[in-house]
């Protein structure tokens, strides 16, 4: 194989961009991949799938270890030609919309008719950081292969050993397909990847992470922690038929990601909401509130607003110190970034014994949600609430409180 070397400290890059994720790596597993595969949702495919699967494997080098792959369909593919380094650079580091191979190869470009949120390596990140190549540095690699429209097969591979280095040209069709079904994938004299992988029949794209350990690869079964990661992030596109998302374990079992049982008593809520609130009671007995077109400053509309109680839920969190339902859920293209929370913002509304009980989340008009994405992180969990790009958030966070404490005195 080819490796085209950068100066990069790849394997540092990765440990500080996924570090920074406050609520840890897994977080960004289930973030990042998907919201890549949303934005790649190809013409004429209502939703977009996305699998992560576990394969267990066994070399004389590695002893046995755990492949994670993780695959989306209804997907346009890593579409685009190869982008080198200096071709880039006479660029001025400027992508096209469709060039999604060099995308994903690149470090710190920028797309046409996109902002720079996705451009910071956050995806390609969040696989590798979970691959613990053996040696006594710490290394990280992640293969990839894609199925484009036109029926061309592609297969690359990132090695940070820890010197970033790309595979350099790509394998193509058959000889992609005959190295994803072969038993090794050298990385150099003394370690191979093993992979005797099924190659890609549906357009689309697969990311391989190699040498995961066995404290991950539990956390990655279904039910585990990863799925609750997934579910948090990404119900409400779930609920909305957008998406679809699948977790397989090493002997086939699966699970698909569901919406949380408290937002599936209220499915696609039709019709426009009220601004002045309208009441639904709920089979367990707790009660809803749903709220719609409620105004903000500068022409911005929160276009839904949901809450509801019922004595009947528990607490449901994974971290202790960032909620991830116990509070408001502010959704940025249905996709959860974060939770206002209830112990913190609105402990003067909500008795703290009804506080495990209570849930919420809103939603915005394009318009909106293009002005939250600016004050977004790049990490896609916080908002900026400073100056002039934060403005939109503290309107929002005002609102919220008001309209909490509305609930709580209809409540009682």
């Amino acid at each position: 194989m080819q490796f085209a070397n950068t100066p990069t400290n790849m394997a540092q890059t990765v440990s500080n961009i996924i570090d920074s994720y406050k609520m840890g790596a897994l977080r960004a597993l289930a973030q990042e991949p998907v919201q890549n595969a949303l934005d790649a949702k190809r013409l004429g495919h209502s939703a977009v799938m996305v699998e992560y699967r576990l394969l267990k494997r066994s070399t004389d080098k590695v002893g046995n270890c755990y492949l994670l792959t993780v695959t989306d369909t209804g997907t346009t593919g890593l579409r685009g030609q190869m982008v080198s380094k200096e071709e880039l650079e006479a660029r001025d580091f400027k992508l096209k919309p469709e060039e999604n191979w060099a995308a994903f190869e690149a470090q710190g470009y920028s797309k046409e008719n996109e902002d720079a949120l996705g451009s910071r390596g956050q995806g390609k990140a969040a696989f590798l950081y979970h691959s613990h190549i053996p040696g006594q540095t710490r290394r990280m690699a992640m293969l990839y292969d894609t199925l484009l429209e036109d029926g061309e097969y592609r297969l690359g591979m990132r090695f940070a050993r820890p010197v970033d280095q790309v595979m350099t040209p790509p394998l193509f069709n058959e000889e992609a397909r005959a190295t994803i079904l072969s038993d090794q994938f050298p990385l150099d004299d003394n370690l191979a990847i093993p992979l005797n992988i099924e190659a890609l029949r549906e357009v689309g794209t697969r990311v391989i992470v190699p040498c995961v350990n066995d404290e991950l690869a539990a956390a990655m079964c279904p039910g585990g922690e990863l799925s609750r990661w997934l579910q948090r992030c990404w119900w409400r596109a779930i609920q909305l038929s957008k998406l679809s998302i699948r977790v397989v374990d090493e002997h086939g079992a699966s699970e698909e990601i569901a919406v949380p049982r408290w937002w599936s008593d209220l499915p696609r809520i039709k019709g426009k909401p009220s601004p002045n609130g309208s009441w639904v009671q709920l089979r367990d007995g707790g009660r809803a509130c749903i709220w719609g077109d409620l105004p903000l400053e500068d022409g911005y509309t929160i276009r839904r607003l949901v809450m509801l109680h019922s004595d009947d839920f528990e607490e449901d969190e994974i971290t202790k110190d960032e909620p991830e339902y116990a509070g408001i859920q502010i959704l940025r293209g249905s996709q959860w970034i974060v939770t206002r929370d209830a112990r913190r913002e609105y402990y003067d509304f909500i008795p703290r014994e009804k506080l495990a009980g209570f849930r919420g989340y809103v939603e915005f008009d394009k318009h909106t949600d293009s002005a939250l994405r600016a004050a977004e992180n790049s990490q896609h969990d916080g908002f900026g609430a400073r100056g002039n790009k934060g403005k939109i958030v503290r309107n929002i966070r005002s609102e919220l409180k008001k309209k909490v404490c509305d609930f709580s005195a209809a409540m009682g």
